[in-house]
Formats: C-alpha cells, structure tokens, sequence
C-alpha cells in the first residue's frame, strides 16, 4: 500500500511545523511504503513500513505531534491528526474526529490545516 494525499498532507504540516529543515529532496513521500492502515467510523491509523529515508530525527527522539485543523466541505466535521515519530523515525498517522461524529466521506489535502 502507498501513503494516501491527506497523509501526506499531514505529514507535511508536521514536518514543517516542528522545523525539521525537511524538504521534498530529503523524503519523497509518495515513495513511502504503508505497513497498516486501519479505518472506524471515527478515524483511521496509518502505521508506515520503517525505512532509512524515514529517519529524521536522532535517535533518542521519540514523540507525538497534534495537528487540529480539518473541516471539509460539505460535512463540517471537525478531524485532528496526530503524527508520531519513533526512535527518529516517521512511525504513523491517527486521524480521528472529536466525539462520536463519523469520519468525512470526502476530505482532500487541502482542507488539511
């Protein structure tokens, strides 16, 4: 399986957001692979295949990153992100929605804040 485009979009704003100095020419993230992905009806987990190109931090940084900020058109459900990195590497993606709401049936990158 390969990373979706709100995946990578969330993981873009993470990486930005927590200044890495990432850039398209040190991960291409349309390359990485997906170990797991797992959907309810409130979310999903995305854990991602650990690969050299996936490490970038040291190795003793391990921590979780919250991204709030997705309200796609039409439905207007609110979605937050977290992005976990693992002994330096990118490890997975949660989305999920606050309460029971269901998950978006349509969301694109851009809604992705």
């Amino acid at each position: 399986m390969q990373i979706s485009k709100i995946e990578i979009a969330v993981v873009v704003s993470a990486l930005e957001d927590v200044g890495t100095g990432w850039s398209g020419d040190t991960v291409n993230l349309e390359r990485i692979e997906v170990e797991t992905r797992t959907h309810t009806k409130t979310g999903f987990c995305t854990k991602f295949v650990r690969s050299p190109g996936l490490k970038l931090f040291e190795d003793c940084r391990t921590y979780k990153y919250y991204k709030s900020g997705a309200t796609p058109e039409p439905s207007l459900v609110a979605c937050g992100f977290l992005v976990y990195f693992v002994e330096g590497f990118l490890d997975f993606v949660e989305g999920y929605t606050f309460g029971l709401e269901e998950w978006p049936k349509e969301m694109s990158p851009s809604d992705v804040k």
